[in-house]
């Protein structure tokens, strides 16, 4: 999973989503036709993309626990997981280092 400070919404596969809703750690987020609602999203790139929404009931990052954490699932399994600049801030300040590959929570 890659760092990504510019995004807003964490981002997951969709053979992941699938296994977390298979397994009740996240529910899929409802239209109101019935359907799974999609959202737009613009990629980093600048192309813009439907994307199926959920709710992660948790997610650990670190010693941090955070609860109903909203993503989206990418329409394609070979990668594109991002952990969002908007989630970490959840937790609070943090640093990055890059040389070292650290990430680095308070202070």
């Amino acid at each position: 999973m890659e760092l990504d400070t510019g995004a807003d919404t964490l981002q997951i596969s969709n053979s992941v989503s699938d296994e977390l809703v298979a397994r009740g750690d996240a529910t899929p987020v409802w239209s109101s036709d019935g359907g799974v609602a999609k959202g737009i999203y613009r990629m980093a790139d600048g192309h813009s993309v439907g994307l199926r929404k959920l709710t992660i009931h948790t997610l650990t990052v670190g010693t941090h626990v955070l609860h109903d954490v909203p993503a989206i699932a990418t329409n394609d399994d070979r990668g594109g997981m991002l952990l969002a600049g908007s989630v970490l801030a959840r937790i609070g300040k943090f640093t990055m280092d890059l040389a070292g590959g650290n990430l680095s929570f308070g202070g």
